[in-house]
C-alpha cells in the first residue's frame, strides 16, 4: 500500500536502549529521565519530532508504520514543575536521509490554560542537502486561554522557521498550525474543531534557495486522526506537509466509553503554484471509527474520499479517490 516495493522483505528490531530514571533521588520524583540507543522521542505532539524512521519501499508497512525509533537517540528529560525541557542527540536511518542532529525543548505549564513551549535544533549531518546545516526554530501554545470563561475550549498554536545558509542547500522556509475546538455538554460529548495550516513551497524567483518546508520527522497520528497526516488520500499519496495551505473541519463524538468516532473534511491549497493555472488541490472526506475491544485488542479504521479540485485536475488526475482502511492491534 502507498510507496511500497513489489517484493518486500526488511527485519529489524524497533527498540534497543539503555536508560536511567533517578526515581525518588531528588525532591521531585523521576526529575531525571535520561536514555541512550535505538529509542522513540517525540517533542509535544509531533509537528516537527516524533517518527525518526519511514516503513515504505521494502519494509511493506506503509500505513500501519509500526516503525518509530530513532536509530540512535541519546535524551536527558527534565521533568521539573511548572518547568519541564528535554535535550537530544537524534540519528535517524536511511528512510529519513541518514540526518543527525542536537537540539533542546522546553515547556512551561501555566496552570488549567495550557502549556508553552519552545524548540531549537540544528542537524548538522544528513544526506539530504537543506538538511546538512539546517537550524530549526519553533514555538507552540497548546492549552484554554478562556479556561476562567469558557469550559470545553481549546487553542492550539505551532509556528516553526528552518533556516539554512549553506551553499549547497540554502533554504527559508516556515510552518503555522492553528486549531480551535469546543466540545459541547451533549450526549456522546461531540467536539467541533478546525485548523488551518501553512507550510510554505519553494518559489520559483529565488533560483538557488528553497523555501519548501520540510516536515523532518513529523508524527503522522500525535493527537489521533488527522493531526499532521491531513487525509487518507491526499496525506497518504499525494501531499506531504509542505507547499500546501489546508482547512480541517472536524466532528468527534464517543458513543460509548469504548467506542469513538469522528468525521474530518480538508480543503487543499498550494502555497506556491509554480506554473499551475490554479491553486486548489482537493478536497476530501474521511470518516473514521477506534474501538477500545479490550485492554489486549483495539481495532481502529477509516474510509475516504478525494475529490481533485482544478489544480490536480489540470495535472492529469481527474477521477475521484477512495480508500477503506482497518486495523487491529493486538497488546501482549
Amino acid at each position: 500500500m502507498g510507496w511500497t516495493a513489489p517484493n518486500t522483505h526488511h527485519v529489524d528490531n524497533e527498540l534497543a536502549y539503555i536508560g536511567w530514571k533517578s526515581g525518588k533521588t531528588f525532591a521531585t520524583e523521576n526529575l531525571l529521565d535520561i536514555y541512550y540507543g535505538q529509542a522513540k522521542f517525540a517533542v509535544s505532539d509531533g509537528f516537527l519530532v516524533g517518527d525518526g524512521a519511514r516503513d515504505f519501499n521494502q519494509r511493506g508497512c506503509f500505513w500501519l508504520a509500526p516503525h518509530a525509533s530513532f536509530e540512535r537517540a541519546a535524551v536527558i528529560k527534565i521533568n521539573a514543575s511548572p518547568v519541564r525541557g528535554d535535550l537530544f542527540y537524534l540519528a535517524t536511518d536511511w528512510s529519513q536521509g541518514v540526518t543527525k542532529g542536537f537540539g533542546a525543548n522546553v515547556e512551561y505549564s501555566i496552570d488549567k490554560y495550557g502549556t508553552v513551549g519552545a524548540m531549537f535544533m540544528t542537524l548538522n549531518e544528513s544526506d539530504i542537502a537543506t538538511r546538512e546545516g539546517m537550524k530549526v526554530y519553533e514555538g507552540r501554545y497548546m492549552g484554554n486561554p478562556l479556561a476562567d470563561s469558557v469550559e470545553n475550549f481549546y487553542l492550539n498554536l505551532e509556528y516553526a522557521i528552518e533556516r539554512n545558509n549553506d551553499a549547497a542547500g540554502k533554504l527559508a522556509a516556515d510552518a503555522l498550525a492553528a486549531e480551535v475546538g469546543y466540545t459541547f455538554a451533549a450526549a456522546m460529548s461531540p467536539t467541533l474543531s478546525y485548523r488551518f495550516a501553512n507550510y510554505s513551497g519553494d518559489e520559483a524567483a529565488t533560483g538557488s534557495k528553497s523555501e519548501a518546508f520540510d516536515p523532518l520527522f513529523q508524527k503522522a497520528f500525535g493527537r489521533g486522526w488527522g493531526t499532521w497526516l491531513e487525509g487518507e488520500l491526499m496525506g497518504e499519496f499525494f501531499y506531504s506537509n509542505s507547499n500546501k495551505k489546508s482547512h480541517m473541519l472536524g466532528l468527534k463524538a464517543k458513543p460509548t466509553d469504548s467506542i469513538s468516532a469522528g468525521l474530518l473534511a480538508y480543503s487543499f491549497y498550494a502555497d506556491q503554484g509554480n506554473g499551475m493555472t490554479d491553486s486548489h488541490m482537493a478536497d476530501e472526506v474521511n470518516l473514521y471509527c477506534d474501538w477500545t475491544v479490550s485492554d489486549k485488542l483495539f481495532v481502529t479504521g477509516a474510509i475516504g474520499r478525494a475529490f481533485p479540485a482544478k489544480g490536480l485536475k489540470d495535472g492529469g488526475y481527474d477521477k475521484n479517490f477512495d480508500v477503506f482502511e482497518v486495523a487491529a492491534i493486538v497488546y501482549f
